[in-house]
Protein backbone atom coordinates (compact mmCIF):
# COMPACT_ATOMS: atom_id res chain seq x y z
CA UNK A 1 0.00 0.00 0.00
CA UNK A 2 2.47 2.52 -1.31
CA UNK A 3 0.11 5.42 -1.86
CA UNK A 4 1.44 8.91 -1.17
CA UNK A 5 -0.20 11.22 1.34
CA UNK A 6 -1.25 13.65 -1.37
CA UNK A 7 -2.86 10.80 -3.28
CA UNK A 8 -4.51 9.66 -0.07
CA UNK A 9 -5.81 13.12 0.45
CA UNK A 10 -7.59 12.74 -2.85
CA UNK A 11 -8.96 9.43 -1.63
CA UNK A 12 -10.30 11.03 1.55
CA UNK A 13 -12.27 13.76 -0.20
CA UNK A 14 -15.70 12.44 0.94
CA UNK A 15 -17.24 15.75 1.91
CA UNK A 16 -20.07 15.37 -0.62
CA UNK A 17 -20.80 11.83 0.62
CA UNK A 18 -20.72 12.95 4.25
CA UNK A 19 -23.17 15.75 3.46
CA UNK A 20 -25.38 13.28 1.57
CA UNK A 21 -25.28 10.90 4.54
CA UNK A 22 -26.27 13.71 6.93
CA UNK A 23 -29.17 14.60 4.68
CA UNK A 24 -30.06 10.90 4.38
CA UNK A 25 -30.03 10.57 8.15
CA UNK A 26 -32.43 13.51 8.47
CA UNK A 27 -34.69 12.19 5.69
CA UNK A 28 -34.87 8.72 7.20
CA UNK A 29 -35.59 10.22 10.62
CA UNK A 30 -38.40 12.27 9.08
CA UNK A 31 -39.83 9.21 7.30
CA UNK A 32 -39.78 7.11 10.46
CA UNK A 33 -41.04 9.97 12.63
CA UNK A 34 -43.95 10.80 10.31
CA UNK A 35 -44.86 7.14 9.91
CA UNK A 36 -44.61 6.44 13.62
CA UNK A 37 -46.51 9.59 14.62
CA UNK A 38 -49.29 8.85 12.14
CA UNK A 39 -49.65 5.25 13.24
CA UNK A 40 -49.53 6.14 16.94
CA UNK A 41 -52.14 8.91 16.51
CA UNK A 42 -54.33 6.71 14.37
CA UNK A 43 -54.18 3.72 16.69
CA UNK A 44 -54.85 5.93 19.72
CA UNK A 45 -57.83 7.49 17.97
CA UNK A 46 -59.15 4.10 16.86
CA UNK A 47 -58.66 2.72 20.35
CA UNK A 48 -60.45 5.68 21.91
CA UNK A 49 -63.29 5.48 19.41
CA UNK A 50 -63.54 1.71 19.92
CA UNK A 51 -63.67 2.12 23.69
CA UNK A 52 -66.35 4.79 23.38
CA UNK A 53 -68.57 3.00 20.87
CA UNK A 54 -68.19 -0.59 22.13
CA UNK A 55 -70.96 -0.32 24.80
CA UNK A 56 -73.38 0.98 22.17
CA UNK A 57 -72.36 -1.73 19.72
CA UNK A 58 -72.93 -4.39 22.37
CA UNK A 59 -76.33 -2.90 23.21
CA UNK A 60 -77.69 -2.16 19.73
CA UNK A 61 -75.76 -4.75 17.71
CA UNK A 62 -74.97 -7.79 19.88
CA UNK A 63 -72.69 -10.39 18.38
CA UNK A 64 -74.68 -13.36 19.65
CA UNK A 65 -72.63 -14.08 22.75
CA UNK A 66 -74.30 -11.37 24.84
CA UNK A 67 -76.29 -12.43 27.84
CA UNK A 68 -80.10 -12.18 27.50
CA UNK A 69 -81.53 -8.87 28.58
CA UNK A 70 -78.45 -6.89 27.59
CA UNK A 71 -79.35 -5.61 24.17
CA UNK A 72 -81.76 -3.43 22.21
CA UNK A 73 -83.79 -6.36 20.88
CA UNK A 74 -84.38 -7.99 24.29
CA UNK A 75 -84.84 -4.79 26.25
CA UNK A 76 -86.76 -2.62 23.76
CA UNK A 77 -87.98 -4.41 20.65
CA UNK A 78 -89.37 -7.59 22.25
CA UNK A 79 -91.03 -5.80 25.23
CA UNK A 80 -92.45 -3.16 22.88
CA UNK A 81 -93.98 -5.84 20.70
CA UNK A 82 -95.52 -7.53 23.75
CA UNK A 83 -96.74 -4.18 25.02
CA UNK A 84 -98.27 -3.32 21.66
CA UNK A 85 -99.89 -6.74 21.37
CA UNK A 86 -101.41 -6.40 24.84
CA UNK A 87 -102.56 -2.85 24.12
CA UNK A 88 -104.16 -3.90 20.85
CA UNK A 89 -105.91 -6.82 22.56
CA UNK A 90 -107.21 -4.48 25.23
CA UNK A 91 -108.37 -1.95 22.63
CA UNK A 92 -110.10 -4.66 20.59
CA UNK A 93 -111.82 -6.02 23.70
CA UNK A 94 -112.96 -2.59 24.75
CA UNK A 95 -114.15 -1.69 21.28
CA UNK A 96 -116.06 -4.95 21.09
CA UNK A 97 -118.41 -3.44 23.66
CA UNK A 98 -118.81 -0.27 21.62
CA UNK A 99 -121.31 -1.92 19.33
CA UNK A 100 -123.74 -2.52 22.18
CA UNK A 101 -123.35 1.01 23.50
CA UNK A 102 -123.59 2.51 20.04
CA UNK A 103 -126.75 0.49 19.46
CA UNK A 104 -128.20 1.68 22.79
CA UNK A 105 -127.56 5.28 21.82
CA UNK A 106 -128.97 4.76 18.33
CA UNK A 107 -132.14 3.09 19.73
CA UNK A 108 -132.55 5.93 22.24
CA UNK A 109 -132.33 8.49 19.44
CA UNK A 110 -134.89 6.59 17.41
CA UNK A 111 -137.16 6.35 20.47
CA UNK A 112 -136.92 10.07 21.05
CA UNK A 113 -137.67 10.71 17.42
CA UNK A 114 -140.68 8.42 17.84
CA UNK A 115 -141.96 10.82 20.51
CA UNK A 116 -142.41 13.26 17.70
CA UNK A 117 -145.50 11.25 16.63
CA UNK A 118 -147.10 11.87 20.01
CA UNK A 119 -146.30 15.55 19.73
CA UNK A 120 -147.86 15.63 16.27
CA UNK A 121 -151.08 14.08 17.69
CA UNK A 122 -151.13 16.68 20.46
CA UNK A 123 -150.71 19.46 17.94
CA UNK A 124 -153.59 18.04 15.85
CA UNK A 125 -155.76 18.12 18.97
CA UNK A 126 -154.63 21.65 19.65
CA UNK A 127 -155.72 22.60 16.18
CA UNK A 128 -159.22 21.28 16.96
CA UNK A 129 -159.31 23.25 20.20
CA UNK A 130 -158.07 26.33 18.34
CA UNK A 131 -160.89 25.94 15.81
CA UNK A 132 -163.40 25.54 18.68
CA UNK A 133 -162.04 28.72 20.27
CA UNK A 134 -162.43 30.62 16.99
CA UNK A 135 -166.06 29.44 16.62
CA UNK A 136 -166.80 30.35 20.22
CA UNK A 137 -165.38 33.82 19.65
CA UNK A 138 -167.52 34.32 16.56
CA UNK A 139 -170.69 33.17 18.31
CA UNK A 140 -169.99 35.26 21.42
CA UNK A 141 -169.60 38.38 19.29
CA UNK A 142 -173.17 38.00 18.03
CA UNK A 143 -174.57 38.52 21.49
CA UNK A 144 -172.86 41.78 22.29
CA UNK A 145 -172.31 42.46 25.96
CA UNK A 146 -173.97 39.19 26.91
CA UNK A 147 -171.23 37.29 25.09
CA UNK A 148 -168.32 39.23 26.53
CA UNK A 149 -167.48 36.59 29.16
CA UNK A 150 -167.57 33.86 26.58
CA UNK A 151 -165.38 35.97 24.28
CA UNK A 152 -162.75 36.31 27.02
CA UNK A 153 -162.81 32.51 27.53
CA UNK A 154 -162.37 31.90 23.81
CA UNK A 155 -159.43 34.33 23.75
CA UNK A 156 -157.76 32.48 26.63
CA UNK A 157 -158.31 29.15 24.90
CA UNK A 158 -156.85 30.54 21.66
CA UNK A 159 -153.82 31.91 23.53
CA UNK A 160 -153.20 28.55 25.16
CA UNK A 161 -153.55 26.84 21.80
CA UNK A 162 -150.94 29.18 20.33
CA UNK A 163 -148.68 28.50 23.32
CA UNK A 164 -148.92 24.80 22.78
CA UNK A 165 -148.25 25.30 19.06
CA UNK A 166 -145.11 27.29 19.96
CA UNK A 167 -144.01 24.40 22.17
CA UNK A 168 -144.72 22.07 19.29
CA UNK A 169 -142.54 24.21 17.03
CA UNK A 170 -139.67 23.87 19.51
CA UNK A 171 -140.30 20.12 19.53
CA UNK A 172 -140.00 20.05 15.76
CA UNK A 173 -136.74 22.07 15.90
CA UNK A 174 -135.31 19.69 18.48
CA UNK A 175 -136.35 16.74 16.40
CA UNK A 176 -134.67 18.28 13.36
CA UNK A 177 -131.46 18.68 15.38
CA UNK A 178 -131.76 15.08 16.55
CA UNK A 179 -132.06 13.91 12.95
CA UNK A 180 -128.81 15.71 12.12
CA UNK A 181 -127.16 14.29 15.26
CA UNK A 182 -128.33 10.83 14.27
CA UNK A 183 -126.90 11.24 10.78
CA UNK A 184 -123.53 12.48 12.08
CA UNK A 185 -123.49 9.84 14.83
CA UNK A 186 -124.05 7.03 12.33
CA UNK A 187 -121.42 8.40 9.92
CA UNK A 188 -118.75 8.63 12.62
CA UNK A 189 -119.75 5.27 14.05
CA UNK A 190 -119.46 3.66 10.63
CA UNK A 191 -116.07 5.29 10.00
CA UNK A 192 -114.70 4.04 13.34
CA UNK A 193 -116.03 0.56 12.65
CA UNK A 194 -114.36 0.58 9.21
CA UNK A 195 -111.03 1.69 10.70
CA UNK A 196 -111.28 -0.90 13.44
CA UNK A 197 -112.28 -3.68 11.07
CA UNK A 198 -109.80 -2.85 8.31
CA UNK A 199 -106.78 -2.00 10.43
CA UNK A 200 -106.96 -2.60 14.14
CA UNK A 201 -108.02 -6.21 13.74
CA UNK A 202 -105.08 -6.80 11.36
CA UNK A 203 -102.59 -4.81 13.36
CA UNK A 204 -101.26 -7.73 15.40
CA UNK A 205 -100.49 -9.64 12.23
CA UNK A 206 -98.77 -6.62 10.71
CA UNK A 207 -96.82 -6.05 13.89
CA UNK A 208 -95.76 -9.68 14.02
CA UNK A 209 -94.50 -9.51 10.44
CA UNK A 210 -92.72 -6.18 10.78
CA UNK A 211 -91.18 -6.92 14.17
CA UNK A 212 -90.01 -10.28 12.83
CA UNK A 213 -88.38 -8.50 9.89
CA UNK A 214 -86.92 -5.95 12.28
CA UNK A 215 -85.29 -8.64 14.40
CA UNK A 216 -83.88 -10.39 11.32
CA UNK A 217 -82.59 -7.18 9.76
CA UNK A 218 -81.09 -6.01 13.04
CA UNK A 219 -79.33 -9.37 13.21
CA UNK A 220 -77.85 -8.81 9.74
CA UNK A 221 -76.87 -5.25 10.58
CA UNK A 222 -75.33 -6.49 13.83
CA UNK A 223 -73.17 -8.87 11.82
CA UNK A 224 -72.11 -6.00 9.56
CA UNK A 225 -71.29 -3.70 12.45
CA UNK A 226 -69.35 -6.37 14.30
CA UNK A 227 -67.48 -7.22 11.10
CA UNK A 228 -66.61 -3.54 10.69
CA UNK A 229 -65.47 -3.32 14.30
CA UNK A 230 -63.46 -6.55 13.94
CA UNK A 231 -61.88 -5.25 10.72
CA UNK A 232 -61.04 -1.98 12.41
CA UNK A 233 -59.51 -3.86 15.35
CA UNK A 234 -57.49 -6.02 12.97
CA UNK A 235 -56.13 -2.92 11.23
CA UNK A 236 -55.31 -1.35 14.58
CA UNK A 237 -53.51 -4.49 15.76
CA UNK A 238 -51.57 -4.74 12.50
CA UNK A 239 -50.40 -1.15 12.94
CA UNK A 240 -49.34 -1.78 16.53
CA UNK A 241 -47.36 -4.83 15.44
CA UNK A 242 -45.78 -2.81 12.65
CA UNK A 243 -44.71 -0.07 15.03
CA UNK A 244 -43.03 -2.73 17.13
CA UNK A 245 -41.20 -4.11 14.08
CA UNK A 246 -39.75 -0.83 12.78
CA UNK A 247 -37.90 0.41 15.84
CA UNK A 248 -34.78 0.79 13.70
CA UNK A 249 -34.50 4.54 13.47
CA UNK A 250 -31.93 4.86 16.27
CA UNK A 251 -29.86 1.96 14.94
CA UNK A 252 -29.85 3.39 11.42
CA UNK A 253 -29.03 6.88 12.65
CA UNK A 254 -26.11 5.54 14.75
CA UNK A 255 -24.78 3.58 11.76
CA UNK A 256 -24.95 6.65 9.57
CA UNK A 257 -23.18 8.74 12.22
CA UNK A 258 -20.41 6.13 12.44
CA UNK A 259 -20.04 6.01 8.68
CA UNK A 260 -19.82 9.81 8.57
CA UNK A 261 -17.10 9.63 11.18
CA UNK A 262 -15.25 6.90 9.29
CA UNK A 263 -15.31 8.98 6.10
CA UNK A 264 -13.76 11.94 7.86
CA UNK A 265 -10.16 13.10 7.17
CA UNK A 266 -7.70 10.93 9.17
CA UNK A 267 -5.58 13.96 9.93
CA UNK A 268 -6.15 16.05 13.03
CA UNK A 269 -6.86 19.74 12.94
CA UNK A 270 -3.55 20.41 14.74
CA UNK A 271 -1.24 18.75 12.21
CA UNK A 272 -0.72 16.19 9.55
CA UNK A 273 0.79 13.48 11.69
CA UNK A 274 2.81 10.63 10.22
CA UNK A 275 1.91 10.17 6.53
CA UNK A 276 2.26 6.41 6.34
CA UNK A 277 0.23 5.71 9.41
CA UNK A 278 -2.45 8.25 8.42
CA UNK A 279 -2.68 6.64 5.01
CA UNK A 280 -3.28 3.23 6.62
CA UNK A 281 -5.85 4.72 8.99
CA UNK A 282 -7.70 6.29 6.06
CA UNK A 283 -7.65 3.10 4.06
CA UNK A 284 -8.86 1.04 7.04
CA UNK A 285 -11.66 3.58 7.70
CA UNK A 286 -12.79 3.40 4.06
CA UNK A 287 -12.99 -0.38 4.21
CA UNK A 288 -14.93 -0.33 7.47
CA UNK A 289 -17.22 2.44 6.11
CA UNK A 290 -17.83 0.41 2.96
CA UNK A 291 -18.86 -2.59 5.07
CA UNK A 292 -21.21 -0.44 7.15
CA UNK A 293 -22.70 1.12 4.02
CA UNK A 294 -23.42 -2.32 2.64
CA UNK A 295 -25.02 -3.44 5.92
CA UNK A 296 -26.97 -0.17 6.18
CA UNK A 297 -28.29 -0.62 2.64
CA UNK A 298 -29.47 -4.12 3.43
CA UNK A 299 -31.03 -2.92 6.70
CA UNK A 300 -32.85 -0.10 4.95
CA UNK A 301 -33.90 -2.35 2.08
CA UNK A 302 -35.23 -4.85 4.63
CA UNK A 303 -37.13 -2.09 6.38
CA UNK A 304 -38.55 -1.02 3.04
CA UNK A 305 -39.75 -4.59 2.47
CA UNK A 306 -41.30 -4.63 5.95
CA UNK A 307 -43.03 -1.30 5.31
CA UNK A 308 -44.31 -2.39 1.92
CA UNK A 309 -45.49 -5.69 3.38
CA UNK A 310 -47.31 -3.81 6.09
CA UNK A 311 -48.73 -1.41 3.54
CA UNK A 312 -49.95 -4.27 1.37
CA UNK A 313 -51.55 -6.03 4.34
CA UNK A 314 -53.28 -2.91 5.64
CA UNK A 315 -54.38 -1.95 2.13
CA UNK A 316 -55.86 -5.39 1.57
CA UNK A 317 -57.68 -5.27 4.92
CA UNK A 318 -59.05 -1.80 4.27
CA UNK A 319 -60.01 -2.46 0.66
CA UNK A 320 -61.81 -5.62 1.68
CA UNK A 321 -63.76 -3.74 4.33
CA UNK A 322 -64.52 -0.88 1.97
CA UNK A 323 -65.73 -3.28 -0.72
CA UNK A 324 -67.88 -4.97 1.91
CA UNK A 325 -69.47 -1.92 3.43
CA UNK A 326 -68.70 1.13 1.33
CA UNK A 327 -68.62 2.38 -2.21
CA UNK A 328 -67.12 5.45 -3.79
CA UNK A 329 -65.50 6.78 -0.67
CA UNK A 330 -65.32 5.26 2.73
CA UNK A 331 -67.66 7.76 4.33
CA UNK A 332 -70.75 6.52 2.51
CA UNK A 333 -72.44 3.23 3.22
CA UNK A 334 -72.58 0.87 0.24
CA UNK A 335 -76.27 0.96 -0.49
CA UNK A 336 -78.50 3.99 -0.29
CA UNK A 337 -81.29 1.63 0.76
CA UNK A 338 -79.12 0.34 3.57
CA UNK A 339 -80.64 -2.14 5.99
CA UNK A 340 -80.95 0.32 8.84
CA UNK A 341 -82.77 2.75 6.55
CA UNK A 342 -85.12 -0.05 5.55
CA UNK A 343 -85.79 -0.99 9.16
CA UNK A 344 -86.28 2.61 10.17
CA UNK A 345 -88.54 3.30 7.18
CA UNK A 346 -90.71 0.27 7.96
CA UNK A 347 -91.12 1.12 11.62
CA UNK A 348 -91.70 4.80 10.80
CA UNK A 349 -94.37 3.89 8.24
CA UNK A 350 -95.97 1.52 10.73
CA UNK A 351 -95.79 4.16 13.44
CA UNK A 352 -97.28 6.88 11.21
CA UNK A 353 -100.05 4.58 9.96
CA UNK A 354 -100.71 3.22 13.42
CA UNK A 355 -100.69 6.61 15.12
CA UNK A 356 -102.88 8.04 12.36
CA UNK A 357 -105.51 5.32 12.77
CA UNK A 358 -105.38 5.42 16.54
CA UNK A 359 -105.79 9.18 16.55
CA UNK A 360 -108.64 8.85 14.06
CA UNK A 361 -110.37 6.33 16.35
CA UNK A 362 -109.79 8.51 19.41
CA UNK A 363 -110.97 11.62 17.59
CA UNK A 364 -114.07 9.81 16.29
CA UNK A 365 -114.92 8.52 19.74
CA UNK A 366 -114.53 12.01 21.18
CA UNK A 367 -116.95 13.27 18.54
CA UNK A 368 -119.42 10.47 19.36
CA UNK A 369 -119.15 11.25 23.03
CA UNK A 370 -119.66 14.95 22.33
CA UNK A 371 -122.73 14.18 20.20
CA UNK A 372 -124.13 11.98 22.96
CA UNK A 373 -123.61 14.73 25.52
CA UNK A 374 -125.25 17.26 23.20
CA UNK A 375 -128.10 14.78 22.67
CA UNK A 376 -128.62 14.54 26.41
CA UNK A 377 -128.73 18.34 26.63
CA UNK A 378 -131.48 18.38 23.99
CA UNK A 379 -133.25 15.51 25.68
CA UNK A 380 -133.27 17.41 28.97
CA UNK A 381 -135.18 20.18 27.21
CA UNK A 382 -137.95 17.73 26.38
CA UNK A 383 -139.02 17.51 30.00
CA UNK A 384 -139.74 21.23 30.05
CA UNK A 385 -141.64 21.06 26.79
CA UNK A 386 -143.81 18.20 27.96
CA UNK A 387 -144.28 20.06 31.21
CA UNK A 388 -145.47 23.11 29.29
CA UNK A 389 -147.97 20.97 27.35
CA UNK A 390 -149.19 19.32 30.57
CA UNK A 391 -149.75 22.75 32.12
CA UNK A 392 -151.72 23.88 29.09
CA UNK A 393 -153.85 20.71 29.26
CA UNK A 394 -154.82 21.56 32.84
CA UNK A 395 -155.77 25.06 31.75
CA UNK A 396 -157.85 23.58 28.94
CA UNK A 397 -159.69 21.47 31.46
CA UNK A 398 -160.32 24.57 33.60
CA UNK A 399 -161.53 26.50 30.58
CA UNK A 400 -163.91 23.67 29.74
CA UNK A 401 -165.38 23.88 33.25
CA UNK A 402 -165.78 27.66 33.01
CA UNK A 403 -167.31 27.34 29.54
CA UNK A 404 -169.91 24.88 30.82
CA UNK A 405 -170.80 27.19 33.68
CA UNK A 406 -171.17 30.12 31.29
CA UNK A 407 -173.33 28.07 28.94
CA UNK A 408 -175.53 26.98 31.84
CA UNK A 409 -176.15 30.67 32.71
CA UNK A 410 -177.15 31.54 29.13
CA UNK A 411 -179.48 29.18 27.32
CA UNK A 412 -178.90 30.99 24.00
CA UNK A 413 -175.20 30.04 24.12
CA UNK A 414 -176.06 26.48 24.97
CA UNK A 415 -178.05 25.95 21.83
CA UNK A 416 -175.16 27.42 19.75
CA UNK A 417 -172.11 25.84 21.45
CA UNK A 418 -173.19 22.77 23.34
CA UNK A 419 -172.42 20.52 20.39
CA UNK A 420 -168.98 22.03 19.82
CA UNK A 421 -168.19 21.88 23.52
CA UNK A 422 -169.10 18.25 23.60
CA UNK A 423 -166.72 17.56 20.68
CA UNK A 424 -163.70 19.20 22.39
CA UNK A 425 -164.53 18.29 25.97
CA UNK A 426 -162.52 15.06 25.75
CA UNK A 427 -159.54 16.57 23.92
CA UNK A 428 -157.67 17.69 27.06
CA UNK A 429 -158.15 14.22 28.49
CA UNK A 430 -156.67 12.69 25.34
CA UNK A 431 -153.86 15.19 25.41
CA UNK A 432 -153.15 14.44 29.07
CA UNK A 433 -153.08 10.73 28.33
CA UNK A 434 -150.64 11.26 25.46
CA UNK A 435 -148.45 13.58 27.53
CA UNK A 436 -148.34 11.15 30.46
CA UNK A 437 -147.47 8.27 28.18
CA UNK A 438 -144.82 10.36 26.41
CA UNK A 439 -143.30 11.46 29.72
CA UNK A 440 -143.10 7.85 30.86
CA UNK A 441 -141.38 6.91 27.59
CA UNK A 442 -139.16 9.97 27.86
CA UNK A 443 -138.03 9.08 31.36
CA UNK A 444 -137.15 5.55 30.28
CA UNK A 445 -135.37 6.81 27.16
CA UNK A 446 -133.45 9.41 29.12
CA UNK A 447 -132.42 6.93 31.80
CA UNK A 448 -131.29 4.47 29.15
CA UNK A 449 -129.29 6.97 27.09
CA UNK A 450 -127.70 8.64 30.14
CA UNK A 451 -126.60 5.21 31.35
CA UNK A 452 -125.28 4.31 27.87
CA UNK A 453 -123.39 7.58 27.53
CA UNK A 454 -121.88 7.27 31.01
CA UNK A 455 -120.69 3.76 30.19
CA UNK A 456 -119.48 4.95 26.81
CA UNK A 457 -117.52 7.80 28.44
CA UNK A 458 -115.99 5.36 30.96
CA UNK A 459 -115.01 2.94 28.22
CA UNK A 460 -113.66 5.75 26.10
CA UNK A 461 -111.44 7.00 28.90
CA UNK A 462 -110.06 3.48 29.29
CA UNK A 463 -109.68 3.12 25.53
CA UNK A 464 -107.99 6.49 25.19
CA UNK A 465 -105.47 5.54 27.86
CA UNK A 466 -104.81 2.19 26.19
CA UNK A 467 -104.60 3.63 22.69
CA UNK A 468 -102.38 6.49 23.83
CA UNK A 469 -100.19 3.85 25.47
CA UNK A 470 -100.00 2.02 22.14
CA UNK A 471 -98.97 5.25 20.42
CA UNK A 472 -96.36 5.91 23.13
CA UNK A 473 -94.91 2.42 22.77
CA UNK A 474 -94.68 2.73 19.03
CA UNK A 475 -93.01 6.13 19.29
CA UNK A 476 -90.57 4.75 21.87
CA UNK A 477 -89.55 1.98 19.49
CA UNK A 478 -89.17 4.57 16.73
CA UNK A 479 -86.95 6.81 18.89
CA UNK A 480 -84.79 3.88 20.01
CA UNK A 481 -84.48 2.69 16.46
CA UNK A 482 -83.46 6.17 15.39
CA UNK A 483 -80.75 6.06 18.04
CA UNK A 484 -79.68 2.68 16.70
CA UNK A 485 -79.53 4.10 13.19
CA UNK A 486 -77.54 7.12 14.40
CA UNK A 487 -74.94 4.94 16.08
CA UNK A 488 -74.75 2.76 12.99
CA UNK A 489 -73.98 5.81 10.87
CA UNK A 490 -71.53 7.16 13.43
CA UNK A 491 -69.68 3.83 13.52
CA UNK A 492 -69.63 3.32 9.77
CA UNK A 493 -68.64 6.91 8.97
CA UNK A 494 -65.91 7.05 11.59
CA UNK A 495 -64.44 3.74 10.40
CA UNK A 496 -64.79 5.00 6.83
CA UNK A 497 -62.96 8.24 7.62
CA UNK A 498 -60.18 6.36 9.42
CA UNK A 499 -59.88 3.97 6.48
CA UNK A 500 -59.54 6.86 4.06
CA UNK A 501 -56.88 8.52 6.18
CA UNK A 502 -54.86 5.31 6.53
CA UNK A 503 -55.13 4.50 2.83
CA UNK A 504 -54.21 8.06 1.95
CA UNK A 505 -51.08 7.83 4.06
CA UNK A 506 -50.11 4.37 2.84
CA UNK A 507 -50.66 5.24 -0.80
CA UNK A 508 -49.02 8.64 -0.44
CA UNK A 509 -46.34 9.24 -3.05
CA UNK A 510 -44.19 11.28 -0.67
CA UNK A 511 -43.71 8.33 1.69
CA UNK A 512 -42.96 5.88 -1.14
CA UNK A 513 -40.67 8.28 -3.00
CA UNK A 514 -38.90 9.22 0.25
CA UNK A 515 -37.92 5.61 1.02
CA UNK A 516 -36.92 4.96 -2.62
CA UNK A 517 -34.84 8.16 -2.68
CA UNK A 518 -33.10 7.13 0.56
CA UNK A 519 -32.12 3.76 -0.91
CA UNK A 520 -30.98 5.39 -4.15
CA UNK A 521 -28.90 7.94 -2.28
CA UNK A 522 -27.35 5.23 -0.12
CA UNK A 523 -26.52 3.16 -3.21
CA UNK A 524 -24.80 6.17 -4.78
CA UNK A 525 -22.69 6.70 -1.66
CA UNK A 526 -21.76 2.99 -1.58
CA UNK A 527 -20.68 3.12 -5.20
CA UNK A 528 -18.59 6.23 -4.58
CA UNK A 529 -16.74 4.68 -1.64
CA UNK A 530 -16.27 1.33 -3.40
CA UNK A 531 -15.00 3.13 -6.49
CA UNK A 532 -12.50 5.08 -4.43
CA UNK A 533 -11.24 1.88 -2.83
CA UNK A 534 -10.85 0.24 -6.25
CA UNK A 535 -9.25 3.24 -7.88
CA UNK A 536 -6.54 3.43 -5.20
CA UNK A 537 -5.69 -0.25 -5.14
CA UNK A 538 -6.95 -0.72 -1.60
CA UNK A 539 -9.22 -3.70 -2.23
CA UNK A 540 -7.69 -5.76 0.56
CA UNK A 541 -9.13 -5.15 4.02
CA UNK A 542 -6.33 -3.93 6.27
CA UNK A 543 -5.14 -5.69 9.39
CA UNK A 544 -6.53 -3.59 12.22
CA UNK A 545 -4.55 -5.45 14.86
CA UNK A 546 -1.35 -4.72 13.01
CA UNK A 547 -2.44 -1.11 12.46
CA UNK A 548 -2.93 -0.58 16.19
CA UNK A 549 0.44 -2.15 16.86
CA UNK A 550 2.15 0.30 14.50
CA UNK A 551 0.24 3.21 15.98
CA UNK A 552 1.49 2.28 19.43
CA UNK A 553 5.02 2.03 18.06
CA UNK A 554 4.83 5.42 16.33
CA UNK A 555 5.79 8.29 18.61
CA UNK A 556 3.97 11.63 18.55
CA UNK A 557 1.25 10.48 16.17
CA UNK A 558 -1.26 13.21 15.44
CA UNK A 559 -4.50 11.98 13.88
CA UNK A 560 -8.32 12.43 13.92
CA UNK A 561 -9.23 11.13 17.34
CA UNK A 562 -13.00 10.47 16.66
CA UNK A 563 -11.99 8.49 13.59
CA UNK A 564 -9.51 6.49 15.63
CA UNK A 565 -12.15 5.83 18.27
CA UNK A 566 -14.49 4.57 15.57
CA UNK A 567 -11.80 2.18 14.31
CA UNK A 568 -11.02 1.14 17.86
CA UNK A 569 -14.70 0.33 18.32
CA UNK A 570 -14.63 -1.82 15.24
CA UNK A 571 -11.57 -3.64 16.57
CA UNK A 572 -12.94 -4.08 20.04
CA UNK A 573 -16.36 -5.33 19.01
CA UNK A 574 -18.49 -5.66 22.10
CA UNK A 575 -15.83 -4.23 24.43
CA UNK A 576 -16.37 -0.85 26.05
CA UNK A 577 -14.71 2.25 24.66
CA UNK A 578 -12.50 2.59 27.77
CA UNK A 579 -11.07 -0.83 27.06
CA UNK A 580 -10.26 -0.13 23.44
CA UNK A 581 -8.81 3.33 23.56
CA UNK A 582 -5.12 2.47 23.43
CA UNK A 583 -3.61 5.66 22.12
Amino acid sequence: MNVTLDRKSDIRKFEKERIALSSLRDDISTIYRDMGNFIVRTTEHMDMFGSMITPYVRYFYPSGDNEPGECFITEVVAPSRCELDAAIDAAVNIMAGDELMNERVSVAIEDVLALGGSVDIILDLIDEIDVYAENMLIISSKYGSAGMSLARISSEVGAMARLVNDIGGKFRDFMGNLVEYRKEFNEIRKRIEVVSENYLTRMKLNLSIIFGEMVRELGIVSENVNEMMAGSAEVEQAMRVFVGNIQMEDVIRQKIDRIIMLLDDPRSEAGHGTPGILEEVGTAAMHVAAGHLSGLWHDLAGQSVVVEGFSSKITALLNNMIRRFYSGDATAVENKDDRMDQIYLKIENLKDEYVGHMEEIISGKKCLLGLCESFIVILNEFAGLFGGIAGSVKKFEAMNMITRIELARNVLFTRSLSGALTSVMDLPVQMKRIVDRSLTQYDAIRMNIVSAVEQYAENFNRQEEVLEGCIGSMKKVSVKLYESQKYYWDISQEIGRSSNKILGFIEGESRKSGMAAALESLSSIRESVDRCIGENGCESRPDLEGLWQRIRETPDIDTNRPLMEALAGELAGNKSKEQVIVF
